[in-house]
């Protein structure tokens, strides 16, 4: 279970649940000796039951499941959701729209950049969640774990758009929020909003179509678009069978039985080509999103799926891409993110091996500073803006560890821009707007040694050679200071 996931440490209480929820109660019952009947996931009934009682006590969210469609399992979503979160957190975003607004200003060289007002992480995030289905379940979940969160769900199902909506629009589920992990108002019909999709049309909407829902593409100075990210993120977890017989035949295949019963119409479970054909056609059409968006990702069911979307991604030339699992009792699941953009990702939790960054995306240096790293950092911080480059402290700092985001606006270090400037050359950037290379450096106190780690993350760029020689030379200026 992901670290972020809300029961990764502690397990849903399913007796308290019983003793909060009157229906569940009753549909499960008690033995003569007063305990509780054993719960039958196995049984649709008692499954919907459940897995209502949880969303409306755990979360704030009432919702009628229909039989005919797939009831979610909380936790299993939850660990998607986690996961995106874990990406939105690791995204330099905001911290390069300061550079950017840093960069206008034309601040010179040997000068301290001004106190600003910092771009706040809790502007909102838009997720556009293709085939929302019936439950609704990822925007409503993602809207009552964060209240900066905003989603565009769609569907080719007139029935599941129709189940959620009423969903949406129930006025229990703000008062229901004062009650729950929730803490703030969930303001759903505000924050979630539905598209109905033709079979043929794109699995993304476009601006146009998003505006028309009342909602303006998300303006962003680091947006190749002149209109801006119609989406921050998307996410999917696509029909996983090509045909019933192969749905059938799979399930006859599993070597036990399943924990819990599966029901879900045609349009959740089924597509033409099944779900290696769906994520190709998402592959293929995200091309075209590049500008639009930052980070793609979707849910792979089957592990023999996982290669072949690789491979797509990294020919139609992703810039940066990562899997990883998620497995709970015995479903397991995979997901990829892609993006075209100039942003990268740390290693996150449980990247699977196959396309974790590669080794170089990241070096570790020890230093000899014996001092409080984070008096380190800030003169660091000021010998780094000294020479022309954006450096700031990260809010997560701490006396133990401390956090610098670096960007340079051009390649000043190398000796190939070294030799350019002393012919009086000027090196080109695609964006003269944009950074070159990003970095964050963490510096940390070496246990038991009284030493400093500095630990230098590639964060922005494109460009994987200027980002070590970055790391090397930033590494080499602090030897040459202590020296």
């Amino acid at each position: 279970m992901h670290h972020l996931n809300p029961y990764a440490n502690q397990s849903l209480n399913f007796i308290e649940l019983l003793e909060k929820d009157d229906g569940l109660a009753k549909i499960v019952g008690k033995r003569k000796d007063g305990n509780w009947e054993q719960i039958d996931f196995k049984n649709s009934s008692v499954l919907r039951a459940v897995t209502e009682a949880t969303l409306l006590h755990e979360f704030g969210i009432t919702i009628t499941l229909k039989e005919d469609r797939l009831c979610p399992t909380i936790p299993n979503r939850l660990d998607y959701l986690a996961w995106m979160e874990e990406i939105w957190n690791s995204t330099c975003l905001h911290e390069l729209e300061d550079f950017i607004a840093t960069s206008n200003e034309e601040i010179a060289a040997d000068a301290r950049p001004p106190k600003r007002k910092r771009v706040e992480r809790e502007t909102s995030l838009r997720i556009l969640d293709i085939g929302t289905g019936s439950s609704c379940i990822y925007p409503l979940l993602g809207c009552s774990l964060h209240s900066n969160w905003e989603f565009i769900g769609t569907d080719i199902d007139k029935e599941s758009l129709k189940n959620a909506r009423e969903a949406i629009h129930d006025a229990r589920n703000d008062r229901n929020s004062a009650a729950s992990k929730a803490s703030h108002p969930l303001n759903l019909t505000k924050r979630i909003h539905l598209l109905e999709r033709e079979r043929d049309q794109s699995l993304f909407p476009s601006s146009q179509e998003v505006c028309a829902t009342c909602l303006n593409p998300v303006h962003s100075t680091s947006s190749p678009s002149e209109e801006g990210y119609i989406y921050h993120m998307t996410m999917c977890n696509p029909p996983f069978y090509a045909s019933q017989a192969e749905m059938d035949e799979s399930l006859q295949a599993k070597a036990t039985p399943p924990n819990a019963v599966c029901h879900g119409s045609a349009n959740e479970m089924i597509c033409v080509g099944g779900e290696l054909s769906f994520i190709k056609q998402m592959i293929d059409e995200s091309t075209r999103m590049k500008d639009e968006v930052i980070w793609f990702t979707t849910l792979i069911g089957k592990l023999s799926d996982v290669e072949p979307i690789v491979e797509g991604l990294q020919k139609r030339d992703a810039s940066h891409l990562q899997v990883t699992d998620f497995l709970q009792g015995k479903t397991k699941r995979w997901a990829v993110v892609w993006t075209f953009t100039a942003f990268r990702l740390p290693k996150l939790e449980k990247a699977n091996k196959l396309t974790s960054l590669p080794e170089n995306s990241q070096h570790i240096f020890e230093l000899d500073e014996h001092g409080d790293v984070i008096d380190f950092a800030t003169r660091l911080k000021n010998d780094l803006r000294d020479s022309g480059f954006y450096a700031n402290l990260a809010e997560d700092t701490f006396q133990t560890s401390t956090h610098l985001i670096v960007f340079a606006k051009e390649d000043t270090w190398t000796r190939k821009a070294r030799r350019l400037k002393a012919r009086g050359a000027v090196v080109q950037t695609q964006d003269s707007s944009l950074p070159v290379v990003g970095v964050r450096i963490t510096l940390r106190k070496t246990e038991g040694r009284p030493l400093t780690q500095m630990l230098l993350v590639w964060i922005y760029g494109r460009n994987r050679q200027l980002f070590d020689s970055l790391c090397m030379s930033i590494r080499n200026r602090i030897l040459a200071k202590n020296n």
